[in-house]
């Protein structure tokens, strides 16, 4: 049988210090914390009333494509509505990781060593000309929801799923 400062199995009454203790922290700690939480809330909820917004600014009198697909695509869309939707999506993602709690992430670049980088090219000139950038993917393990905000706030990419997810939701 256990014998501490909650007694028997933590079934006897509490000390007084105990009490008082855990008085001060209804009093304080609770009231903060619900302010708080209340406050993360109001804040993700205008992130994302905001960008939904601005989302919808951008595709105003715009057509979206139809071709053989369940739903609306403007994965196409060019010029300034991209530009201002990609710009807004990362720095609002900023914003929402920053409300979570998510101040700096630190990020590490992993390169093969079997890969042998081509030395850049030289134009006409001499100088040295940088290789257009390339198209890639990011595979992630979704160790939770916010790493779809950190992709999102880092590369904005395109997200793939399968057909039968876009009811999900």
């Amino acid at each position: 049988m256990r014998r501490d400062v909650y007694g028997t199995m933590g079934r006897d009454g509490l000390p007084v210090k105990e009490k008082v203790l855990l008085g001060l922290a209804l009093v304080t700690l609770v009231p903060i914390r619900v302010v708080l939480t209340t406050t993360v809330l109001v804040l993700t909820t205008t992130v994302l009333v905001l960008y939904y917004l601005i989302c919808r600014i951008c595709t105003l009198f715009k057509v979206p494509n139809h071709d053989e697909q369940e739903q609306e695509d403007y994965a196409h869309m060019g010029g300034w509505r991209r530009a201002v939707i990609v710009q807004c999506g990362r720095a609002l993602s900023r914003v929402m990781l920053v409300v979570f709690g998510f101040y700096w992430i630190s990020e590490t670049h992993r390169i093969s060593s079997d890969s042998d980088p081509k030395p850049a090219a030289q134009g006409k000139d001499g100088a040295e000309e940088k290789e257009p950038e390339r198209a890639g993917a990011i595979i992630s393990n979704h160790v939770s929801y916010l790493d779809i905000l950190y992709h999102m706030s880092n590369s904005f990419p395109s997200f793939a799923a399968k057909t039968s997810l876009f009811g999900v939701g």
